[in-house]
Order: C-alpha cells, then structure tokens, then sequence
C-alpha cells in the first residue's frame, strides 16, 4: 500500500512538473510569435487596411485598439498636387500622405487608388523603396510603409502618382495611419482614416491637347526616356530638367531644322536618383512643364 502510495505521488509530481513545463513553453511561444508579429507590423501592415468600404484598418481585431477609430487629437492630410483635384489622363501628380500627433513617436499608413465604378486599383505609383513598399492583393494594389517612421510629434510620405487612362472618371484615395507612442506594443496608439476624390479633367477629356506636339514616354522611367517636341516652324527651343531639390540634371539648346521642325532625344538616366523630375521646354512664345518619375 506504502509502494502504491509513493509511485502515486511521484506519477503526480512528474504530472505536475510536465503540465508547468508545458504552460511555459506555450506562455513563450505565444510571446515570441506576438513579438515577431509586433515586429513584421514595423515593416508594413497586411494589404487591406485602408478603410475602404468593405476593408479594415489595423484598429480592428487586436491591433491598435486602445482607442476609437479615429478619436485621437491628431490631424491627418492626404494632399495631391492635381489644379482644382482634377487629373489629366497619364500625367503624374504627387501625393503626400500626412499624420501630426504631438507626443506621439513612430508612424505608418497605408493607402490605394481606387476606381468604384470597377472597384478596381488605378493609375501607377512610384516612390522611394527605401521607406516605402507595394502591396498586391487579389489585383488591388496598396502602398504602405515598409519600416515605420520613428521621428516625434510628426511624419509625412511623398508618392508619385501617374494617372489612369481617359474615361476612367473619379479616383477616390483611401488612407489609414497609424500614431503610435513607440512602447513596443499596440497598446497606446491611435489609428486615422483620411479619403480623397479626385475628379478627371473634363477639358482635356473632351478636347484635343493643345501641347499636341509633346510626347514624353515613358512619364515612369527606369534608365532612359524620350523626349519628341514637333513644332509648326523652325524655332530655337530649351530643354532643361530639374529635381525637386532645385539641381539641374539635363540642358539642350538648339534651333530646330527648316526641314524637320522636330526634336527627338533619349535621355540615358542610370545615374539618377529616384524620385520626381520637372521638365521644362521652351519654343519661341511657347512653354510647357511636364513631371516625369524615375522608380
């Protein structure tokens, strides 16, 4: 009785120690696969997190849901550079993507361009893959942010966006943010929602281009791009293209032939840096500005 008494109470202690054991190992597995995904969420949430009707943000289920949806004291712009939010088919405009949120520590967002009429992504975005990353889900198309930014009180992205084909009609813009107080948890951060409806320019739509005689492809370049100026008499024309930092990068100068009256140039850009260029040309009264973008 004594044996079957002593070999209970052993079965018992090594029940005991194997059950403790296994609620730690479980208590830090789950630790480690919530830190890894605390982690990954630095590099970029999942696609999906816009608040675009019919998806989430990253306030839902158990990310950063301290707070209501948008009830924190921040303020979020979502801004383009299209005259009067009006877009012209294949030209490029810059967005920026905005959050300002005084003591708060680390920023991200997420944000589509979307058609409703299709319910489909549209134009073609470029920026700097070092801050910035595309997502793909089931042909929509996301940009968020691929390492979040830790800088205080404020954070602001910039986009090249390249407008659709003609006909497509209105583009609504779908934005998220995410202010966070940088403690290493979800806890204590705010999430925004911030939208933007462009229209298309029905001027241009429904008339002939009067820059006709322009054509600058691709406008999204990789190492070069062409330049094709056709003008209806022999005139001395200006080529000069600058970054957005003020330093020119490219200058011609010529007088057109009196039998061509054309001007065709490829500009080998290997050694540029990525981002936004201005092109600026000039023909005897005439002027035109065209953005072009180097991914």
């Amino acid at each position: 009785m004594k044996l079957n008494n002593y070999l209970y109470g052993a079965k018992k202690i090594i029940f005991m120690n194997y059950l403790k054991y296994l609620i730690t190992f479980t208590f830090l597995f789950f630790v480690i696969v919530l830190c890894n995904d605390l982690a990954s969420f630095s590099d970029g949430p999942p696609p999906a997190r816009t608040g675009a009707p019919g998806e989430l943000t990253c306030y839902n289920g158990y990310c950063h849901n301290s707070f209501l949806l948008n009830s924190g004291p921040a303020e979020t712009f979502l801004k383009i550079d299209a005259p009067e939010a009006a877009y012209v088919a294949g030209e490029t405009y810059i967005i920026r993507p905005t959050v300002l949120s005084p003591s708060m520590q680390r920023f991200g967002f997420q944000l589509q361009a979307v058609d409703e009429t299709n319910k489909t992504s549209v134009g073609q975005f470029a920026f700097d893959s070092t801050e910035v990353q595309l997502l793909d889900n089931q042909g929509r198309i996301y940009i968020t942010h691929s390492l979040a930014k830790t800088v205080a009180d404020s954070a602001a992205w910039e986009l090249a966006w390249t407008a659709p084909a003609a006909g497509t009609g209105v583009v609504n813009f779908y934005a998220a943010f995410v202010a966070s107080d940088n403690s290493g948890n979800r806890s204590g951060d705010y999430v925004y929602t911030q939208n933007l409806s462009i229209q298309e320019s029905i001027q241009t739509s429904l008339n002939p281009s009067p820059d006709a005689g322009l054509s600058i492809y691709p406008s999204l370049f990789v190492d070069q791009f062409t330049i094709s100026l056709k003008t209806p008499h022999a005139a001395p024309i200006e080529i000069s293209i600058i970054d957005l930092n003020g330093h020119e990068v490219f200058y011609d100068s010529r007088t057109l032939s009196l039998s061509a009256f054309s001007y065709v140039k490829k500009i080998e850009t290997s050694s540029w840096a990525r981002g936004l260029y201005i092109v600026s040309i000039r023909s005897g009264q005439s002027t035109w500005v065209r953005k072009i973008v180097k991914s």
